[in-house]
């Protein structure tokens, strides 16, 4: 992905982030690569932690993903603050 993908946050995530900011620190990511920090983690890494968790061939990042559109869809959110949060775009 080479486009910027911004998602505003609500006060309690910028409440959580301001509480893991000394773990963090100054990185431009949250979750980074674990082999080159200046870019972002990536779905083949998001495939393994669920299946250490146990969801190895139940569940993948992108259903994950699909998961959360439609329930939060389901609950009435407004779909055009769904789908960028979850970096889909209109084609």
């Amino acid at each position: 992905m080479n486009r910027e993908h911004v998602v505003p946050m609500t006060a309690q995530t910028l409440a959580i982030l301001e509480v893991i900011k000394p773990i963090i620190g100054h990185r431009a990511f949250i979750f980074p690569s674990s082999r080159n920090p200046k870019v972002p983690t990536n779905t083949k890494t998001a495939n393994k932690a669920l299946s250490r968790m146990g969801f190895k061939d139940r569940a993948i990042a992108h259903g994950v993903g699909a998961l959360a559109s439609t329930t939060f869809n389901e609950q009435g959110f407004k779909p055009d603050v769904i789908e960028p949060a979850l970096a889909h775009t209109n084609k």
